[in-house]
């Protein structure tokens, strides 16, 4: 399945304040504009779940009663390959070089479905459409107004390099905000 990845550039969710410059941004394409990362994913992972209290009462024989604290962010694992000579034309601008800048630049990354169309729902689509109607979509905005998205930023990114294959093995982390 293939989803987009744009670095919006707004510090904050709700599109507040001024956007990072250009250069400042993952998908800068050496000009004056940034692109939107078209990726094959192998896989994604959606992980959610609670902080529980379950301290156990002291002199107590009976089961401890969990208290839900509070509710965790969504964290996607976005598991995908990338050819070596990707990483190595015009290496600044390259596929590899910007995805290494996702987890580093400031600005609110979104997470969206590359085809709408397809029957076969993503979960990037069936999570993301709590966000129809959102700040990013609309007239002047990054996305067409029925677009689903995930919001959030990149938190971790890992590489594996098998010597032996002429790909990469990438993992993004994105956490959802």
């Amino acid at each position: 399945m293939k989803i987009n990845i744009l670095d919006t550039g707004w510090y904050s969710r709700d599109r507040d304040g001024t956007q990072a410059a250009v250069a400042n941004r993952a998908g800068y394409d050496g000009t004056s504009a940034v692109t939107t990362f078209t990726i094959n994913t192998k896989a994604i992972t959606l992980t959610k779940g609670s902080s529980i209290d379950d301290k156990p009462v002291p002199s107590s024989s009976s089961f401890t009663e969990l208290n839900q604290v509070t509710a965790e962010n969504p964290s996607y694992s976005i598991k995908m390959i990338i050819s070596k000579d990707d990483a190595t034309a015009d290496f600044n601008n390259s596929m590899f070089f910007q995805l290494m800048r996702l987890d580093s630049t400031d600005g609110i990354k979104l997470v969206y479905p590359s085809d709408e169309t397809d029957d076969d729902k993503s979960v990037v689509e069936l999570m993301g459409a709590a966000n129809i109607a959102g700040n990013f979509q609309g007239a002047g905005k990054e996305l067409s107004a029925s677009t689903p998205y995930l919001q959030g930023r990149f938190k971790k990114i890992s590489v594996v390099d098998d010597g032996k294959m002429s790909y990469h093995t990438i993992t993004l982390l994105f956490q959802e905000e």
